[in-house]
């Protein structure tokens, strides 16, 4: 497939009509497309989806006169004598996505310093009832922000960690270790700040300057990435694509001394003035309030690892209780179906919190769930590639590995 030209402009006729020409061309041999040939024609044709959404909705796409704007995944700033096309809509994304991702390398090469490995001592509750976790394999927990695949690498050749375990005493009968992390890691730090949620607030139609507050912010990482993306924002044609702007940043951490490694980081990085940190336990009334107040929360592994099982439902309905803002936007790994339906499988007894939390409509009548197909086929296309354009095998399979992390982190909207 020839990469089909990008629209001159948001024009709804401009845009389908490059849409129609593709079909016309392609129709007869759509079955021989590669994979990205398909993500190329579906950012195409979400342009059009775009373009009819503009012109229903007749919003003032001139962010610099209006002041405020909806930042979507092309949300753009165009003037009557500086229109941009959607190439370079993409590229500026890229950009972004790429300075990013530049800032968390100066990120984790301080957190490194700050954090040697091994020096986290932690309590954990290993989940009973989780099948994507075999309890009875050795699970050892590596941060995934602060070490890649070839720090691992580095860490077994240095004997710091083992990816296999023996079975049997004195046996070659050996298996693989779990490896699990309750940070994310720089990519899906990315994918969550440049792709996913551009889309969510677009979509959502939400002013750019919002206030994020991340539940259990440990070493900091969500914290520095929402700093930093709006530290430095793109010049001249770049700012076709406005990163979101994050007037609040919020981290909770009831660890004392995950707190004081965080305080240190935003020093280092001089950001400091851009976000805060609380010792605080986020289910505590002050930190529910705290959550209410933000449009964006994130909770990442927050309860699973660090919550006994008979707890975490009483957890779970003071977050339904208190995170009740139509439109507030909720990051969640893992997805809220998969952490309820656990909890209420393995629950014991008919105590009043099981009753309520395990009614049908609990999670349906609270949340909606977004779809994000399209900022996961664009985040692929444009950082990961094709599979024939990723070199060996072992880059293909990272691209994989990536792509495959991206896709745990879930969104939700709180509904009005």
């Amino acid at each position: 497939m020839t990469s089909p030209a990008p629209p001159q402009d948001d024009n709804v006729e401009t845009v389908f009509d490059a849409v129609q020409n593709v079909l016309d061309e392609q129709l007869g041999v759509i079955t021989t497309w590669s994979a990205t040939d398909v993500r190329r024609f579906c950012v195409l044709a979400q342009s059009y989806i775009e373009a009819v959404t503009k012109k229903k909705r007749g919003r003032d796409e001139d962010d610099d006169a209006a002041g405020e704007g909806a930042a979507g995944l092309n949300g753009t700033t165009e003037h009557e004598s500086d229109k941009v096309t959607g190439e370079e809509i993409s590229e500026a994304r890229l950009h972004s996505a790429d300075r990013l991702f530049q800032s968390l390398e100066r990120v984790r090469t301080q957190l490194k310093k700050l954090v040697p490995f091994g020096s986290v001592k932690e309590t954990v509750f290993v989940p009973q009832s989780n099948p994507e976790f075999d309890t009875s394999i050795p699970a050892v927990d590596v941060d995934a922000f602060l070490y890649d695949e070839r720090d691992l690498d580095e860490l077994v050749e240095a004997s710091l960690v083992s990816r296999s375990y023996c079975k049997e005493c004195r046996s070659t009968n050996i298996g693989d270790v779990q490896f699990i992390s309750h940070s994310f890691s720089r990519d899906q730090l990315v994918y969550m700040f440049c792709y996913a949620l551009p889309w969510v607030v677009r979509e959502h139609e939400r002013r750019q300057s919002l206030s994020i507050c991340d539940v259990g912010s440990r070493l900091g990482v969500v914290l520095a990435g929402a700093a930093l993306l709006g530290k430095n924002p793109p010049r001249g044609k770049q700012r076709v694509e406005r990163p979101l702007h994050f007037q609040t940043i919020t981290g909770l951490e009831a660890n004392a001394a995950f707190v004081e490694t965080q305080r240190a980081l935003l020093r280092k990085l001089n950001i400091a003035e851009l976000a805060t940190v609380t010792c605080i336990d986020a289910v505590s009334p002050d930190g529910l309030a705290t959550m209410r107040e933000h449009d964006i929360v994130v909770l990442h592994n927050v309860f699973e690892w660090f919550a006994a099982e008979e707890d975490q439902l009483a957890v779970w309905k003071k977050l339904r209780e208190s995170l009740n803002k139509p439109g507030q936007i909720l990051i969640v790994v893992p997805t809220l179906e998969q952490s309820m339906d656990h909890l209420i499988k393995n629950a014991k007894g008919s105590s009043e919190v099981l009753k309520i939390v395990g009614a049908a409509d609990f999670i349906p009548s609270w949340v909606d769930r977004c779809n994000l197909e399209i900022p996961v086929h664009t985040f692929q296309a444009e950082r990961l590639g094709d599979d024939h354009e990723c070199g060996d095998d072992e880059d293909c399979e990272a691209h994989h590995d990536i792509l495959n992390l991206v896709q745990l982190i879930n969104i939700y909207t709180v509904k009005g």
